[in-house]
């Protein structure tokens, strides 16, 4: 038919959701720890706070009532929003204000694969029965609420989005499966997604945000969510979208189309201490946010307690579903391998009083929650002792210690150990995810028809704020912040909000490291280069000091095992909002660009008013802020364009960290410019030695810098 450019079927299970302190901490890993030198109050201001901005955000929908969308002293909204606030079971137009500007929801696909919806599974609104979407709104464009906390208390303080008079647009696309419980996840149609891209863009909003992923190993012209951001893309509305939480595998990275910004996760300062004591006094790290008095308790491994035939060699110890003796478990502690909500039910299920429960993940990492009985959750380098513990008393006891919130917990950030890596799947020679925030146990607002675990048998009610973890949490992050630049530069295109992001981005390499401890190994000797004015000395010293690319150890950023993260995980870096608004350079990319690299990489079946040349440019030679090799043969060469948007009268100089085993060659090495809006281009040439191995990704960056802006760029690399 005319105006068909592709046809493919939306599968069920196609996409599925990605699931106080986190503001405070994006300013103080900016200000290098110094409260006293933190530009987030003024990058608010300078960007009045978002309040000209319409973000729309696809998800599961909005509890209009939350204080975190009251529009008290707002401004009228503004003229050029086209939208619609749409009336539904338990939602209507007066749900909507100066701050939830607008509403829409979808099911047509949905019902379609699944039949009609369930009035007792969820609304038929706009209104969120999960919770997910009241929290990344909230998240993004929150106001600042005092006292505001997680049952029992937790992570209290001044709840705030990071744009908190941005305009928010609710488009729900994201509805329960039918026999699953919400803790299980809900399903959003492609077809329902497109739809709400489509109306997204008619009502004109100026940044989406879609925390939301599917299959990794679908092509673009075949996935809705790049399909819809690339018509939002051609309309010049920034898209940011979460990165999937099926890490620590790689390639498991979602959403790496190059026109939407693809974001990981990682942690803050900030966790919620619940140790376990055991009888023989050692003490292990806990954490939780189940609210419980102190209890000593005797403690049973779960395997020594289990129905005989209900599980395997591979299943023991693990507290699944229907496992328990209510006999052998009744007024017990039990020890589960590895546990969470499912875990902790089942303990109460057996009639047991308590749940110490082995991290699910690796790593000093752990996704808390508020549990029905007293529970925590130790850290995996604990489990083994813990284990051996329950062998070898003769009456094995544990007390397990009321939970309590510390900030300044170190080392932060780290890598999520859930946050899906590269490399990128579809099209490796984009290095995907692009930049990493906060999605480690993030407090935000929350659906008050949801209960704090979202299964049925939990009947706590009226959780107005709720913490969660996953990119979902982490992808409204850069929403927001892109929401500011948007208010701050609104002609800058989406290529160069999205490139200004990821080139001030926090990285800590090791040979950073090095090169630091040389420096200051001798304060003399460094007094001695300053006196003597060896200018390169001490210009790489500033460049380095300038940067403060460190976690708050001082020291490399990590996974949650305390392995040294890579591009695959982090992309360029922890946002950095303030450097992001002045970055002095940005790689920006057109609407045709995008067309073109779609010629290399798929044949370009989006837009068939576009043709693509005979000779097609390789994908390594789209502009990215980032350059990816993924089958090396032996040398190449790519070309990057940068546009100052800095100072009128400048020079960039270039430093490499090249990738082990390859040598870079950039030229020219200093580019100069004479007026805001000069564009030059460079060429990188990347050849393999001697000591390249192949199919093993290499990493290193090559950073330009005017002694002010630092424009960083990683560089992943692959022999074929």
């Amino acid at each position: 038919m005319d105006g068909v450019i592709s046809v493919f079927h939306s599968h069920p299970t196609d996409s599925r959701l990605h699931t106080t302190r986190s503001w405070d901490f994006i300013n103080l890993l900016e200000a290098n720890w110094d409260a006293t030198q933190s530009n987030g109050d003024e990058l608010l201001r300078k960007a009045g706070y978002g309040k000209d901005v319409i973000v729309g955000v696809l998800d599961s929908g909005v509890w209009p009532e939350s204080e975190s969308f009251n529009d008290e002293g707002m401004e009228p909204v503004p003229a050029s929003w086209k939208g619609i606030c749409e009336n539904g079971v338990a939602f209507n137009s007066s749900h909507c204000n100066r701050k939830l500007i607008g509403a829409r929801y979808y099911l047509r696909s949905y019902e379609a694969n699944y039949g009609p919806l369930d009035p007792r599974t969820d609304f038929r609104s706009p209104r969120d029965i999960n919770g997910h979407g009241t929290h990344t709104s909230s998240t993004i464009g929150g106001r600042r609420v005092a006292n505001a906390a997680a049952l029992g208390g937790f992570g209290n303080g001044t709840a705030s989005g990071g744009a908190p008079l941005v305009r928010l647009a609710i488009y729900k696309v994201c509805w329960p499966v039918p026999g699953q419980t919400p803790a299980e996840g809900n399903t959003c149609l492609q077809d329902d997604m497109l739809a709400a891209f489509d109306d997204a863009i008619a009502d004109g909003v100026q940044v989406i945000s879609v925390s939301i992923g599917g299959n990794t190993s679908r092509p673009y012209t075949r996935d809705g969510i790049a399909i819809g951001s690339l018509h939002a893309l051609r309309r010049n509305i920034v898209v940011a979208c979460s990165a999937g939480n099926f890490g620590p595998a790689p390639y498991t990275v979602a959403n790496t189309a190059p026109w939407i910004i693809t974001v990981g996760a990682s942690s803050i300062d900030r966790v919620f201490s619940s140790p376990v004591v055991l009888g023989n006094g050692m003490v292990y790290e806990g954490q939780s946010i189940t609210p419980f008095q102190r209890g000593t308790y005797p403690l049973v491994y779960a395997a020594s307690v289990e129905i005989p035939g209900t599980t395997t060699r591979l299943t023991n110890g693990l507290c699944r579903p229907g496992t328990l003796s209510p006999t052998l478990v009744r007024g017990k502690a039990v020890f589960c391998w590895r546990g969470a909500t499912f875990q902790a039910l089942e303990v109460q299920r057996a009639g047991g009083i308590a749940a110490v429960l082995g991290n699910v993940v690796d790593g000093i990492g752990v996704l808390v929650r508020s549990y029905l009985i007293p529970a925590t959750v130790v850290l995996t380098n604990e489990t083994m002792s813990v284990f051996n513990y329950t062998q070898t008393a003769q009456t094995p006891l544990a007390t397990l210690i009321p939970p309590r919130t510390l900030i300044g917990t170190r080392p932060a950030p780290f890598m999520a150990p859930f946050t899906s890596r590269g490399p990128n799947f579809i099209e490796p020679n984009i290095l995907k995810p692009d930049i990493t925030a906060p999605g480690l146990n993030i407090l935000a607002a929350w659906s008050e028809a949801s209960s704090p675990l979202n299964v049925p048998n939990d009947r706590r009610r009226v959780v107005k704020y709720q913490i969660l973890s996953g990119t979902s949490m982490s992808c409204p992050h850069v929403a927001a912040v892109a929401a500011l630049l948007k208010a701050i530069h609104p002609d800058w295109s989406s290529a160069a909000i999205r490139s200004a992001l990821m080139t001030t981005g926090i990285y800590y390499t090791v040979r950073d490291i090095e090169i630091l401890n040389v420096l200051f190994s001798s304060l003399r000797h460094f007094q001695q280069l300053v006196s003597n004015f060896q200018p390169i000395y001490v210009f790489f010293f500033l460049i380095i000091v300038a940067a403060k690319q460190m976690n708050n150890l001082g020291e490399p950023i990590t996974d949650a095992l305390g392995n040294s993260s890579t591009p695959f995980e982090y992309g360029a870096g922890h946002i950095q909002p303030s450097r992001a608004a002045d970055p002095g350079l940005v790689y920006d990319a057109s609407y045709n660009d995008y067309l073109l690299f779609l010629c290399s990489s798929s044949g370009n079946l989006l837009d068939p008013s576009f043709n693509c040349p005979e000779v097609v440019p390789l994908s390594s030679d789209f502009n990215y802020p980032s350059l990816a090799i993924a089958n090396l043969e032996g040398i190449s060469t790519v070309t990057r364009t940068v546009t100052n948007v800095g100072m009128g009268n400048s020079s960039y100089s270039v430093t490499l960290d090249a990738p082990p085993g390859y040598s870079v060659q950039i030229s020219p090495a200093t580019l100069y410019f004479s007026k805001q809006g000069e564009q030059h281009s460079f060429s990188i040439t990347v050849e393999a030695e001697n000591s390249a191995r192949r199919n093993v990704f290499a990493f290193g960056w090559y950073t330009r810098s005017d002694g002010i802006h630092q424009v960083r760029s990683p560089i992943s690399v692959a022999l074929a």
